[in-house]
């Protein structure tokens, strides 16, 4: 496969996993986001600011989705447009190599498709800085808004009382 080629795919691919990961940003609610997290183990890491808390719900929640996002927008297009319809066994495991190797035909396919990886995720990281910032700022003026004191501490006990309700109200 050429070199041209293998980018078009690379980066096309990338394209529609960050759109992905972005769409699954875009549609979340705070209430989403707490009823998936333990608010006691929240608690025991001692968060206590809300952009804290909030960034580390949002992290955990993307992160949760990524493996499954990347493997279907980016490992598997990879894998078919570099093949004769060969599908890719590893998931960025130790027999990626290997792996690389069989579908793509080349020895270094494995470290072209990283570098690659790289180019792309330089061009695209804006955007996603952009969308990813803004949910960040708006948990956290919802969650200080509903769930902290008016001098600014966390309500623990109301965060749990949410939480724990098995009819979410409105807060």
């Amino acid at each position: 496969m050429q070199a041209p080629e293998l980018e078009s795919i690379v980066s096309k691919s990338l394209a529609d996993f960050y759109e992905l990961r972005l769409q699954e940003v875009r549609k979340l609610t705070l209430g989403q986001l707490l009823r998936r997290k333990n608010p006691y183990l929240l608690r025991a890491l001692e968060l206590y600011r809300a952009s804290e808390v909030v960034e580390r719900l949002l992290t955990d929640y993307i992160s949760a989705s990524d493996e499954t996002l990347f493997s279907v927008a980016f490992f598997e297009p990879v894998a078919r447009g570099t093949s004769t319809g060969k599908a890719l066994n590893a998931k960025g495991n130790s027999s990626c190599k290997q792996s690389w190797q069989d579908i793509a035909g080349e020895p270094d396919s494995y470290v072209k498709l990283i570098q690659l990886i790289k180019a792309e995720s330089i061009r695209t990281k804006w955007e996603h800085d952009r969308v990813w910032d803004a949910a960040i700022n708006r948990f956290t003026a919802e969650f200080i808004k509903d769930f902290c004191f008016p001098d600014g501490g966390v309500d623990w006990e109301k965060l749990v009382r949410f939480v724990s309700e098995e009819k979410p109200q409105k807060v």
